[in-house]
């Protein structure tokens, strides 16, 4: 009995050895199953996740209602800015009104513009988006009401001004997005002073900015005085801004690289646009002698490209969820292709026309859209992404006034060397010897009777100083491209959803 002892034992302890291995090995699969298990059940979550085409159509008609508006407000304010811009001179030359008035026209839309987008970004974010798009929409009424019914130049240029007021919401707005109140701010948060400070500061900054070139020459003390008084007010604002509990900009905004190259970027993407918008027209209607509404019409390659990729450019973040590359595409198609722009001269060739446009047209549609994503994702809080935006905004517009600033310098520095090389021009054209009356007599070239090679001269005058324009925009495309490079990729979704969300 003994001696089968030991061997009943080893017996019975095999098993265990055996079943223990047995079940460490099960457990190890199962836990290796399980993290398996785990991963599999983490992607197919992430994959379910990606909303899908049908997901984002299944929306509440409110939702569908305010992303109709959203699209009509992005539609108003470039028709207003480009449409109205060639058929002011006209108007004014039916309404009997002078140059000078007919450039205060063009001007005070812009003026207005540009000053009042940042207070409307800043009030927003405290009262919410709702009454400050209400009154947008109904200063822009009121405005185009003015506009349409005025008898007189003097009627525009208010028109053209309350127009403004409307429109600088409308367009920061439709960036911001417009959402229902979640929670209302008292008054007495709005930074008053700031905004005042602001206004000032602005108003006297950029109207010497429209004058220069235009009504003074740049040394006279009309253009100096109230630059130098608006630029020191805004060093007082930016001072300021420091102190308010609801700044109009906060420091936080600015307080990372990634924001710094976005601004940077959205400020040079603004004076090369609306430089172009203004420009491209009148090289149109001087170089080739086209009719304003021809010089429109051959702006359609242009504006239909710029368009289509505001939104081929949205979708290709969302497919691959990265937009830095776009950014760099943007700026590369940008700076070639109003580079491009110098290969024109005075014979009219379309394919070179319409094909340097789309080429610009590529590159300034996807720095429309994009930008705004890194700019909301660099924001510290989620609170801040409207704010951001809308600050981008406003530098855009800025960006706007002081590149027709510096394109209206340019030109008539390089007009005024191209006429004096034709000698004395005849009196029909007498005015063109005054540099600064150069724009405001492009639509009455047409008119003028004067021998082939007087006005091919004139013609050529107005393609080189255009060009110089065109040299100056592209270069600040480099700028823009080499700055870009600083944008970091961000994470471009949040579960946080701030202090405004949508509610349907």
């Amino acid at each position: 009995m003994s001696a089968r002892q030991p061997s009943s034992e080893r017996q019975t302890t095999a098993p265990d050895h055996v079943t223990t291995t047995a079940m460490s090995s099960d457990a190890e699969k199962a836990q290796a199953g399980g993290v398996l298990g785990e991963a599999g059940e983490q992607r197919a979550q992430e994959s379910n996740a990606r909303p899908t085409l049908r997901d984002k159509l299944n929306k509440p008609l409110s939702f569908h209602l305010a992303f109709l508006s959203l699209l009509i407000m992005v539609f108003i304010v470039p028709i207003d800015a480009t449409a109205l811009a060639v058929a002011i001179p006209s108007i004014a030359e039916e309404l009997g009104g002078t140059t000078l008035e007919a450039f205060w026209a063009n001007i005070a839309f812009m003026l207005t513009v540009t000053v009042v987008q940042p207070i409307y970004t800043s009030t927003s974010d405290v009262l919410g988006r709702k009454l400050p798009l209400y009154v947008a929409f109904f200063l822009f009424g009121v405005g185009s009401i003015i506009f349409a019914v005025a008898p007189s130049m003097p009627v525009v240029v208010l028109g053209r001004a309350v127009q403004g007021l409307g429109g600088g919401g409308i367009d920061v707005l439709n960036e911001v997005i417009p959402m229902a109140d979640s929670l209302r701010e008292q008054l007495a948060r709005i930074d008053w002073t700031g905004m005042a400070l602001f206004t000032v500061g602005a108003v006297l900054f950029t109207l010497p900015l429209s004058w220069a070139g235009a009504m003074y020459p740049w040394n006279s003390w009309r253009i100096i005085v109230p630059l130098v008084i608006g630029a020191v007010v805004l060093v007082v604002f930016v001072w300021y801004e420091g102190k308010p509990a609801e700044p109009m900009f906060p420091y936080r905004i600015f307080a990372n690289r990634t924001a710094a190259s976005t601004l940077i970027g959205s400020f040079i993407h603004g004076m090369v646009l609306y430089t172009l918008l203004s420009y491209l027209p009148l090289f149109f209607q001087s170089a080739f002698l086209e009719a304003p509404l021809q010089s429109a019409v051959s702006l359609i390659p242009f504006c239909a490209v710029l368009m289509s990729f505001t939104g081929i450019a949205a979708m290709g973040v969302e497919w691959t969820r990265r937009y830095r590359w776009e950014i760099w595409l943007g700026w590369i198609f940008l700076t070639v292709g109003v580079g491009l722009f110098a290969l024109w001269g005075t014979a009219h060739n379309t394919a070179m026309i319409a094909g340097f446009q789309v080429v610009a047209g590529i590159g300034l549609g996807t720095l429309f859209t994009v930008p705004p994503i890194p700019m909301q994702a660099s924001a510290a809080r989620p609170e801040d992404q409207g704010l951001a935006v809308g600050i981008l905004v406003a530098f855009r517009l800025f960006g706007a006034l002081i590149g027709l600033a510096i394109a209206a310098t340019a030109f008539s520095k390089q007009f005024a060397v191209s006429v004096a090389g034709l000698g004395r021009l005849p009196a029909e054209v007498a005015i063109l010897e005054n540099p600064n009356e150069a724009l405001g007599f492009i639509p009455y070239l047409r008119e003028v009777r004067l021998p082939a090679e007087t006005m091919a001269g004139i013609q050529d005058a107005y393609a080189q100083a255009l060009r110089v324009v065109f040299y100056i925009l592209a270069a600040f495309g480099t700028v823009g491209f080499f700055g870009s490079l600083f944008t970091q990729e961000l994470a471009i979704k949040s579960e946080e959803a701030g202090k405004q969300v949508f509610d349907a």
